[in-house]
């Protein structure tokens, strides 16, 4: 195999050398600048090939890794005059323009679930000892395609398919100016939670919990500023939006005047290395809501489900949501929680209910991996296993069990919507950085109703 690699390494080096050759045929000239600078990318060539040769003698394990690299950096260096985007892998598909000005990322991910029910006791009006039926179906099936053009300008088109209906997800161009700040428009989430944000990918359960699904705003169209302060360590953003539909378009709002204001901050106060720190954090949201109605309610986080709680359509005229967050990660054990508070305003037409749930949960690798945290975002991100599942008994990849608690309660001034405990015990394995298979049961208790068990599990991968 190295023999082979060498060979690659030589068809980059020898043309370049032949050019340079070639081009100084007339000895009696004098070298021009461009003739200078093929000599000089001859000698670089040459110090690199010399390089890779010593690293294979020392007959390393990572030998055929570097080496695969060196050639893809003696590739890019020949062709650095011409234009092109030059293909490679890192945790999906990506391209780069050898100067680094133009980047794409082209990609997906498909989401199988399939559930199961057992244990249903009265827990909904309608549904009275009766089962609920078990199915499957795929939650997300996006395509997406995203980059830097001009250095300067990044965009974003990810559509999901899922359940035979397009839906517009990330959908936005941006750019970053003034140190460091960052502005976007288009359709994206709002900045509002701590689960919400991290994406579903990443989620340490198949679902979000049912406080979240009650109370965070998530896809909506409209403009963000962003950034990070404090050495990387504080990030803030806040934006205007519109209730929009799948397409992204504004919802159909029945007077003008109907935005919502969003924002979040959040900080490590205390960070004793890559995988040791604490999270803090807090947003809000100020909402009026279309055609002055709003509705909360929530699955018992299995999303084939019924939902347990709901309030209804509520005539509210304004909305204002709050959260706080905090998370700790200290080698393989990671923990977070979430609180969620939601007040409506009826003005003078009558009461104005007030509704909360919140969530605690922890997890820990048995293979001694560490949840990872996105600085830029304030938000966890993609898990990579020590030793990837090869199928041949020597790799497993990553193994995770985790617990959540969380509560919802949509009960208050003559709204009753329930209030809703739920448990979740979960099992995941990752086998490499992109495929994942979660396993949850799921046991939800709703005050005065009932109960309801489910095991979840999910088949995962992104590109």
């Amino acid at each position: 195999m190295p023999s082979l690699k060498l060979w690659a390494v030589a068809a980059v080096v020898v043309p370049v050398a032949m050019f340079a050759g070639s081009a100084r045929a007339d000895d009696g000239a004098a070298p021009t600048q461009r003739e200078k600078q093929l000599e000089k990318r001859v000698e670089d060539l040459e110090k690199m090939l010399a390089d890779v040769n010593r690293k294979l003698s020392d007959g390393s394990s990572s030998a055929g890794d570097e080496l695969n690299e060196r050639v893809g950096e003696m590739e890019k260096l020949q062709r650095a005059d011409k234009d092109g985007l030059f293909p490679y892998w890192s945790n999906g598909i990506r391209m780069d323009s050898a100067n680094g000005a133009f980047k794409l990322k082209i990609g997906g991910r498909t989401q199988n679930d399939w559930s199961w029910f057992w244990g249903t006791e009265s827990v909904r009006d309608g549904l009275p000892d009766e089962e609920i039926e078990a199915g499957e179906e795929f939650r997300r099936a996006r395509l997406y395609i995203g980059g830097t053009i001009y250095s300067n300008i990044d965009f974003m088109a990810e559509y999901d398919f899922a359940n035979g209906v397009v839906k517009a997800r990330e959908l936005w161009i941006g750019t970053t100016f003034c140190n460091n700040v960052r502005f976007q428009v288009g359709s994206m989430k709002e900045p509002f939670g701590l689960e919400e944000l991290t994406s579903d990918l990443f989620t340490t359960f198949v679902e979000r919990s049912s406080a979240d699904q009650a109370f965070a705003p998530s896809y909506n169209t409209g403009f963000l500023l962003s950034g990070v302060a404090a050495d990387d360590n504080m990030t803030w953003a806040a934006g205007v939006f519109r209730n929009a539909n799948n397409a992204g378009d504004d919802f159909g709002n029945t007077r003008s005047g109907e935005y919502n204001v969003t924002a979040r901050l959040t900080g490590r106060p205390w960070v004793g290395g890559e995988d040791e720190f604490l999270h803090l954090g807090a947003a809000g949201s100020y909402r009026t809501p279309d055609s002055n109605f709003a509705a909360f309610g929530a699955q018992p986080e299995m999303h084939l489900a019924p939902f347990l709680t709901g309030t209804g359509a509520l005539h509210v005229n304004r909305v204002h949501l709050y959260e706080g967050e905090a998370a700790f990660v200290q080698g393989p054990f990671s923990a977070h929680a979430e609180y969620f508070y939601a007040t409506t305003h009826r003005g003078e037409d009558g009461p104005t209910p007030n509704f909360y749930g919140w969530n605690a949960q922890a997890s820990w690798f048995l293979t001694g991996e560490s949840r990872p945290y996105d600085k830029t975002k304030g938000v966890f991100g993609r898990i990579k296993p020590k030793s990837n599942f090869d199928g041949g008994g020597e790799g497993w990849g990553a193994w995770e069990v985790a617990a959540r608690w969380d509560t919802l309660n949509l009960n208050d001034d003559g709204v009753d919507g329930g209030h809703m405990n739920i448990l979740t015990l979960g099992m995941n394995w990752y086998l490499n950085p992109n495929t994942k298979v979660q396993l949850d049961w799921v046991h939800a208790h709703v005050l005065d109703a009932g109960h309801m068990n489910g095991l979840e599990m999910r088949f995962q991968i992104d590109f």
